[in-house]
C-alpha cells in the first residue's frame, strides 16, 4: 500500500487490511466523507507510541473505529438519514457490541475524544451540528447578540470546551453557568433510562459530566469575586450529585451532598435524605447517620428509621416509627403506595409538598427494599 496517508513504516502491514475494511464498509454502508474520517482516526492511532493497533483483531479495531465515528456523528439517532441500529452494525461487521463498545471507550479515553469533538464531524454531515446546537439552545442569548444564527451558537460552545473563562465577567459567568445546568437538564432527562443499558446514552453522560465541570469552575469563580459561597454553588453541586446517582456512582455522589451539608446551613432537605439513601443502599454507616438525626422530627426521618429497623428485621422498632410516620404525614404513605394523587393544579399544603419530595428522594430505596413497600401496606 503507498503510504498516503502519514502512517508510520513499521505500522504499515498491520494497519493496511483495517483501512481496507473500513472502505469496504463505508462504500456499501454510508459515504466517502465517513470513511475519510474514519481512515483518519485509523492513522491517528497508527502514529501512537506505542500504538494499540499492534495488538487484537483487524476486524474489532474496524468495528471500534467506525463506531467511535458513527457515535459522534449520531448514526445511531433514527431521525439520522444514515440510521441503523448499533446491533445491527456489530452484526455487519462480526464483532459482539460489548467488544466495540469497550475498544471504543480506549479510543476515546486514549485520544481525548467525545461525542461533541468538531475535529471528528464528517464533514457535510448537517445533522451533526444540528445535535449539537440542540443541546446548547439555552446558551444562545448568554452573551446576548444580536442575531441567532450558527456562527453565534458555536462560539458559546467554543467556550464550554475552552480551557479560559476569562472571557467572561461575573454576571456571564453566571449565566454561563446556569446553561450549562439547563443543558444538563435537558439531556439527563433524555438519558437517565437508556444510558444504563447503551453504550451511546453512557457517552451522553459522560458529555454531561464535562459540561457540569465547566459550570463548577465557573460558579467557583464567582464565589471568589464575590468572596463567599453562593447559591449558584450549591445548584451546580446538587446537579453534580444529581449526575452521580443517575451514574450509580454513590461514591461521587455522597462526597457532593457531604460538601453541600458541611458548606450551608439553609438547603433541601432532600439533601439529608440523599446522604442517608446512600449510606442505607451501601450498608455505609446508614445507622449512625440516623442516630446524628434523632433530633430530626419531621415525618421523612420516622419514615426512613422504619424502613432501617424494618432492613434489620426489628419488627417491633420499624412499626413504632412506621405509625408515627403516618400519623404526621399519610401522603408519604399514599404517594409510596400509588394510593394517593396529588392535584398538582392547585397549590399544596406544606404537608403535601413535604410528601412530594420525600417521595420523589426516597422512593426508590423502599423499592429496592424487599417487601418493604408491601409491609407498609399491611401495616400502615
Amino acid at each position: 500500500m503507498k503510504n498516503k496517508y502519514s502512517i508510520p513504516k513499521k505500522m504499515q502491514e498491520k494497519t493496511e487490511p483495517i483501512i481496507k475494511e473500513i472502505e469496504k464498509f463505508c462504500d456499501e454502508n454510508l459515504n466517502d466523507n465517513f470513511k475519510d474520517k474514519a481512515i483518519e482516526l485509523t492513522c491517528k492511532l497508527s502514529r501512537k507510541r506505542p500504538s494499540p493497533l499492534q495488538g487484537g483483531r483487524t476486524k474489532t479495531w474496524v468495528a471500534a473505529i467506525l463506531n467511535t465515528i458513527m457515535e459522534i456523528n449520531f448514526v445511531y439517532d433514527s431521525d439520522n438519514p444514515l440510521y441503523m441500529m448499533k446491533k445491527d452494525f456489530c452484526k455487519k461487521i462480526g464483532v459482539s457490541q460489548n467488544t466495540v463498545n469497550k475498544r471504543t471507550n480506549e479510543i476515546m479515553d486514549m485520544l481525548n475524544i467525545d461525542i461533541f469533538s468538531r475535529e471528528w464531524f464528517v464533514e457535510g454531515n448537517e445533522f451533526t451540528m444540528e445535535s449539537v446546537l440542540d443541546h446548547i439552545e439555552m446558551l444562545n442569548d448568554m452573551l446576548e447578540y444580536e442575531e441567532d444564527d450558527e456562527s453565534d451558537k458555536m462560539k458559546v460552545l467554543e467556550i464550554i470546551y475552552s480551557e479560559d473563562l476569562n472571557l467572561l465577567d461575573e454576571d456571564e459567568l453566571e449565566t454561563f453557568a446556569r446553561g450549562c445546568i439547563s443543558i444538563i437538564i435537558l439531556i439527563l432527562d433524555e438519558v437517565k433510562e437508556e444510558f444504563k443499558e447503551d453504550d451511546y446514552y453512557y457517552r451522553r453522560f459522560k458529555q454531561m459530566e464535562m459540561v457540569i465541570n465547566k459550570a463548577y469552575d465557573a460558579a467557583v469563580k464567582v464565589c471568589e469575586i464575590e468572596d463567599k459561597k453562593v447559591k449558584l454553588y450549591y445548584d451546580v453541586l446538587y446537579m453534580t450529585g444529581q449526575i452521580c446517582m443517575e451514574a450509580h456512582d454513590f461514591d461521587g455522589a455522597l462526597q457532593v451532598y457531604e460538601e453541600i451539608d458541611r458548606d450551608f446551613e439553609n438547603y433541601d432537605e432532600s439533601i439529608k435524605l440523599n446522604i442517608f439513601n446512600i449510606k442505607y443502599y451501601t450498608q455505609n454507616s446508614a445507622k449512625a447517620y440516623l442516630d446524628l438525626q434523632k433530633n430530626e422530627k419531621g415525618a421523612a426521618w420516622d419514615y426512613n428509621r422504619a424502613l432501617y429497623h424494618y432492613s434489620i428485621h426489628n419488627e417491633a422498632l420499624a412499626l413504632k416509627h412506621l405509625k408515627k410516620a403516618v400519623r404526621k404525614n399519610k401522603y408519604i404513605k399514599g404517594l409510596l403506595l400509588n394510593d394517593y394523587e396529588l392535584d398538582l393544579d392547585k397549590n399544596l399544603s406544606p404537608i403535601e409538598q413535604e410528601a412530594v419530595q420525600y417521595w420523589v428522594t426516597c422512593e426508590w430505596i423502599w423499592q429496592i427494599t424487599d417487601e418493604a413497600l408491601e409491609w407498609m401496606f399491611y401495616n400502615a
